[in-house]
C-alpha cells in the first residue's frame, strides 16, 4: 500500500493563516494515482522532492497550500515516480496553469472560491489537461499509440472514467471501453 499524507495551509502569510492536517491514507496504487493527477497535478503542483520511495508536492488551490507526501516502497512508487517524471517532461507550468491569474485568486479572501458560480466561471482556466493523459494511463501499462490517441481526444474526467471501467470489466483493454462508449453515444 502506497501512504498519502495531505496537509492545507489556508490564507498563507495572512495573520488568519491556518494550518490542518488532513490524515494519512493508505491507498492502493490506482487510488494513489488518480489522488496525484486529479488532485495534485492536474491544478500544477510542484514537486518539491522526489526519491524513489517518496514524492513532496505542493499545490496552491485558491488561496491554500496543500503539501502532499506520498510514500512506498521503491517497488509500490514506481508507477507514482513515472507519472511526476511525466509531468515534469510534458507539462510545463505555463501550460498548468495562468501565473497571473493565479496571482489574482490568491488576492481574493478566503470562501469566494466556494460559490458554484465562481467555480464554473474560474476553473477552466486554472486547471491542466495537457499532457496529464499520459501522467495517468502509462504508469498503468496502458501506452499503445492507439489508446493514447483515443485519450488524448477526451477530457481527462472522461479518461479516467474509461479507465474506472476498465477494472469494472478486466477482459477489456482501454481502448475497447472506449470504442464501446463512444458507440453508446452514437446511438443515444
Amino acid at each position: 500500500m502506497i501512504r498519502s499524507h495531505l496537509t492545507r495551509d489556508r490564507d498563507v502569510g495572512r495573520a488568519s493563516h491556518r494550518h490542518f492536517d488532513q490524515g494519512i491514507y493508505e491507498e492502493t496504487l490506482f487510488e494513489a494515482l488518480r489522488r496525484l493527477v486529479m488532485a495534485e497535478l492536474r491544478f500544477g503542483a510542484r514537486v518539491t522532492s522526489l526519491t524513489s520511495s517518496q514524492a513532496r508536492l505542493e499545490t496552491r488551490v485558491f488561496g491554500d497550500l496543500d503539501t502532499t507526501e506520498i510514500s512506498g516502497s521503491a517497488e509500490e512508487m514506481a508507477p507514482i515516480i513515472q507519472s511526476i517524471r511525466l509531468y515534469q517532461q510534458h507539462c510545463s507550468p505555463s501550460q498548468v496553469v495562468a501565473t497571473d491569474l493565479i496571482e489574482m485568486l490568491e488576492a481574493l479572501p478566503h470562501g469566494t472560491a466556494a460559490d458554484r458560480g465562481f467555480q464554473n466561471l474560474i476553473m477552466p482556466f486554472s486547471v491542466c489537461e495537457i499532457g496529464l493523459h499520459l501522467c495517468l494511463l502509462v504508469p498503468l501499462g496502458i501506452a499503445s499509440e492507439r489508446e493514447l490517441q483515443l485519450a488524448a481526444g477526451m477530457s481527462i474526467d472522461d479518461a479516467f472514467a474509461v479507465l474506472e471501467l476498465t477494472r469494472e470489466f478486466p477482459g477489456m483493454s482501454f481502448a475497447d471501453v472506449a470504442i464501446a462508449l463512444s458507440n453508446q453515444e452514437g446511438r443515444s
